[in-house]
C-alpha cells in the first residue's frame, strides 16, 4: 500500500518539467483570441494582436511569423490572433477594417498603437521592444554611443549644447514619433559642438541642426532623415519605404551579374544626400524578379530607374535612354514622362479627383445657364403699330 501511494505521488521534478513543457508549447505559437476571452486575456501583460481574415493571402503569410514572434518576445509580451470576420465585437472595438491589422496593446488594452512596418517576426520584435523602452536613450559613455550607433541604421542625437526649450521640443517629438524613429541624447563631445540635434545614417553624420529649433523645423528635419539615405529594399521593407509620403527614386539592378552596381549605388546615395524631395533606394532585380513584371519590364532592360508615387498609385519608367538619369528626373518633374500604373487610367484619375471634376462640371453648367438666360441674348419682341387695339 505504501509503495502504491508513493507510485501515485507526483515527482516534484516531473512537475517542473511538465510546467516547462506547457510553457514552451504556449510560447511557441500565437494564442487564439475571441470575443469571449479577449478582455480577460489582455487585462494582463503586453499583447501584439494580429486581426486577420481566413481568406486573406497576406494574413496567411503572416501567420507563421506571428508564431515565430511568440518565441522571440517570450517573457516580454504575449502574441495573439483574432479572426476579425467571426469576432465582430473585438474587431469593431478596435476599428479593424483591413486585413491584416496589427496592434500593440499595453496598460490592459487602454493604450493601442497600430503597427505599420514590415510584417515579419524580426521587425515586430524590434517594434515591441522599442515601444516598451525609453522614449529617449541616454548615452553616457563612448562605448554606449558606439553600441547604439551600430544597432540603429538611423537615429537622432540631442547634444548638451541644446537649450532647455529645444530639449523640450525634442522630447515631445520623441513621444510623437516613438513608433518609427529612434531618439537619443548625450553630453559627450561627439560631433560639432555648435550642433543641437544630429541625424545619423549608417554610422555617419547626415545632417545637423544648430541654435534654437522650432517644433516645425524639427519635424521637417526628422521627416527628412528618419529613413536610410539609399538602402537596398527587400520584400518586407519595400512598402514601408515607398509609402513614407514622398516619391521614391528606385534603381533596379541585378546585383549578381551587373558590374555597374556600385556606380548605381553611389549615384543613388549622392541623390539622397542632395535632394530631400525624393527618397532614394535600390532593389536587386535578380533576387526580386516579380518587381520587373509588376512594372512591365524585362531582364534585358535592367539596370533601370523608376520614380514611384504610391499616393497616386502611379510610377514613371526611364524608357527613353537618350535622357540621362538626371534629365529623366527633370522630365518627370515637368510632366514630360507619361505616368504608368493603376492610377494612370482616366477612370482612376476621375475617382481620385472626383471633387475637382464635379466642381468643374458645376461651374460649366452655371456658365451655360447664365449665358442662355441673359436678356440681351433673347430674341426681340416686335412692337405693335400705334393705334392697334389691345387684346
Amino acid at each position: 500500500y505504501q509503495r502504491r501511494v508513493r507510485g501515485n505521488r507526483m515527482n516534484p521534478m516531473r512537475l517542473i518539467l511538465l510546467g516547462a513543457i506547457a510553457h514552451a508549447a504556449t510560447a511557441s505559437s500565437a494564442q487564439v483570441l475571441t470575443d469571449a476571452n479577449f478582455d480577460d486575456k489582455i487585462a494582463q501583460n503586453v499583447w501584439m494582436v494580429d486581426f486577420y481574415a481566413p481568406w486573406c493571402g497576406h494574413c496567411k503569410k503572416l501567420a507563421p511569423e506571428m508564431d515565430k514572434l511568440a518565441v522571440l518576445v517570450d517573457g516580454v509580451a504575449q502574441v495573439g490572433t483574432v479572426d476579425a470576420t467571426s469576432n465582430k465585437v473585438v474587431a469593431d472595438k478596435f476599428d479593424v477594417h483591413g486585413y491584416p491589422t496589427l496592434k500593440l496593446l499595453t496598460d490592459g488594452g487602454q493604450t493601442v498603437t497600430e503597427y505599420r512596418g514590415p510584417r515579419d517576426a524580426e521587425h515586430l520584435d524590434k517594434f515591441i521592444r522599442k515601444m516598451l523602452g525609453p522614449l529617449v536613450h541616454d548615452l553616457s559613455t563612448e562605448a554606449e554611443f558606439a553600441t547604439y550607433k551600430a544597432a540603429h541604421p538611423t537615429f537622432f542625437l540631442l547634444l548638451s549644447s541644446a537649450s532647455a526649450e529645444v530639449s523640450k521640443t525634442y522630447d515631445a517629438m520623441a513621444l510623437d514619433r516613438q513608433a518609427d524613429v529612434y531618439f537619443a541624447r548625450s553630453k559627450l563631445s561627439l560631433v560639432d559642438d555648435s550642433a543641437s540635434v544630429v541625424a545619423f545614417n549608417d554610422g555617419e553624420v547626415r545632417e545637423t541642426l544648430s541654435g534654437e529649433v522650432t517644433a516645425a523645423e524639427l519635424e521637417t528635419f526628422v521627416d527628412d532623415n528618419y529613413l536610410r539615405m539609399c538602402p537596398e529594399l527587400e520584400r518586407v521593407t519595400y512598402w514601408d519605404f515607398v509609402s513614407s509620403g514622398r516619391r521614391t527614386v528606385l534603381g533596379l539592378v541585378d546585383a549578381s551579374t551587373d558590374a555597374r552596381l556600385e556606380e548605381w549605388k553611389s549615384w543613388l546615395c549622392a541623390g539622397g544626400k542632395a535632394n530631400k524631395k525624393y527618397r532614394y533606394a535600390w532593389m536587386d532585380s535578380g533576387k526580386h524578379p516579380q518587381m520587373l513584371s509588376s512594372f512591365g519590364l524585362s531582364e534585358d532592360e535592367v539596370p533601370i530607374l523608376l520614380v514611384l508615387d504610391s499616393e497616386s498609385r502611379t510610377h514613371y519608367v526611364h524608357r527613353n535612354m537618350t535622357l540621362t538619369r538626371e534629365e529623366f528626373l527633370d522630365a518627370v518633374e515637368t510632366g514630360d514622362v507619361l505616368p504608368e500604373g493603376d492610377g494612370a487610367s482616366w477612370w482612376a484619375f476621375f475617382k481620385s479627383h472626383l471633387l475637382k471634376v464635379l466642381l468643374a462640371l458645376f461651374v460649366i453648367v452655371i456658365v451655360v445657364l447664365m449665358w442662355f438666360s441673359d436678356p440681351e441674348d433673347a430674341p426681340a419682341v416686335a412692337e405693335k403699330p400705334a393705334g392697334t387695339k389691345q387684346d
